[in-house]
């Protein structure tokens, strides 16, 4: 679960960006003003070649753009310092020392030294938690404790093209007679190359993939079309390896395994994803994943989905997934998240609610809990987030769970203090 809580801030980072509307010059996230000095300065930059695509986007109907936005821009164009005039460099600096707090808000390391020569961008996150399970009758519960760390890079190869890699080191000390071993791990998260050819951005390596479906990692290749903040239609298509097995049952018998999806296997993998912005307020979205081996019949998923902004504050998340499973093949979930917790923004907080739903074969491996897999999973879950320290997420989540597998009296009743560090 610890993963799961990793993605969850992140995917609270980037949703806090659309939804937090800056009324005070301070806000990370507020608009920057018409006739700002950075409007002209992508003008030059992009007219002498530094960056694409970016003028057009921010002279749109001569809209203003969010600082989070422009401090994109800056990223595109730090990437290019090598292939910059002299006056272009003084100007990407200019930029750089402007919107410094959300290049750091987003990962971007920002030095002098950096921002001259440096192709490498570092990035670091820790996470220290504290659960509770109670299993219900005739189990101990238990205590879980423990740490995860995550140090990762970013090198630009050609100014286009990004070299990541991705390193999680987890330790876990549990406590109590139903407690699972204590679980100590290291492992290479990402080792990938990502970039733009055109309009169609690339990846091709180990990469992190995360949907209700399928949270993990894939060897393998991703090209995804509609990957600028306008484009209301965007979607990729993946082929590649599940780059471990996960348990998952056999398709012809829950009760039964096979090499599929257990031992050493690495499943051959492969997704359609897209999601389409009816409105502002509104995105729908769907899939279709399956995994398949050699002598072994496909599993194959489909899922479906919405999100809305109910008001500026207040949003509605919604999905329902089947697989072809015969039973335990339904995953479904309804939420609502009422602000957003943003690390660079001190004092800022979000509370959450859902209902989720995960039969025992209706994902590969969810990304919304972390579950025995012979049980399936059903309950609520709330949870509250705060940023008390500029970087850093303090959250609690209650979960009660019970299992959706008919005649099975298993539970969960999960709570957890965490906090969450962006480092650097």
């Amino acid at each position: 679960m610890m993963k799961r809580i990793s993605v969850v801030l992140t995917v609270i980072f980037v949703l806090g960006i659309a939804s937090v509307a800056g009324a005070a010059a301070a806000n990370p996230f507020g608009d920057v003003p018409a006739g700002h000095w950075a409007y002209s300065a992508v003008s030059q930059l992009a007219r002498d070649g530094v960056i694409e695509g970016d003028s057009d986007r921010v002279f749109n109907g001569g809209r203003t753009v969010s600082r989070y936005e422009m401090a994109l821009i800056v990223t595109r164009a730090m990437a290019k310092m090598d292939k910059a005039n002299a006056d272009d460099a003084a100007l990407i600096r200019k930029m750089v020392a402007e919107f410094s707090n959300e290049l750091n808000g987003l990962g971007v390391r920002v030095s002098a030294l950096e921002t001259k020569t440096n192709k490498t961008t570092i990035y670091s996150l820790g996470f220290i938690k504290d659960d509770y399970h109670n299993l219900g009758a005739n189990t101990t519960p238990y205590f879980e404790r423990g740490f995860k760390y995550i140090i990762g890079f970013n090198h630009s190869v050609d100014g286009n093209f990004v070299l990541t890699a991705e390193n999680e080191y987890i330790r876990n000390i549990n406590f109590g007679n139903s407690a699972p071993p204590a679980l100590i791990q290291n492992e290479l998260k990402q080792l990938n190359f990502h970039g733009d050819i055109g309009d169609v951005n690339v990846t091709l390596g180990k990469y992190i993939h995360y949907d209700a479906i399928f949270d993990g990692e894939v060897l393998g290749a991703k090209i995804a079309v509609g990957n600028k903040p306008e484009d209301k239609l965007k979607a990729s298509i993946q082929y590649g390896r599940l780059a471990a097995a996960y348990g998952l049952a056999s398709f012809d018998s829950a009760a039964a395994f096979d090499p599929l999806w257990t031992g050493t296997a690495t499943p051959q993998y492969f997704a359609l994803e897209g999601s389409y912005a009816v409105s502002k307020a509104t995105t729908l979205s769907g899939s279709y994943s399956q995994g398949s081996a050699d002598n072994y019949n496909t599993a194959k998923y489909a899922l479906v989905g919405v999100d809305h902004n109910l008001t500026k504050d207040l949003a509605l998340k919604a999905f329902y997934g089947k697989s072809n499973y015969a039973s335990n093949n339904k995953t479904y979930a309804l939420g609502v998240q009422y602000k957003n917790a943003i690390p660079p923004v001190l004092g800022s907080y979000d509370i959450w609610a859902r209902y989720l739903n995960v039969d025992a074969t209706s994902v590969i491996k969810s990304g919304y809990w972390g579950w025995d897999r012979a049980h399936g999973a059903k309950g609520p879950e709330v949870g509250y987030d705060v940023v008390l320290i500029k970087n850093t997420i303090l959250s609690f989540e209650i979960d009660l769970m019970k299992a959706t597998t008919a005649g099975d009296n298993w539970q969960d009743y999960f709570y957890r203090v965490q906090l969450g560090m962006f480092l650097f």
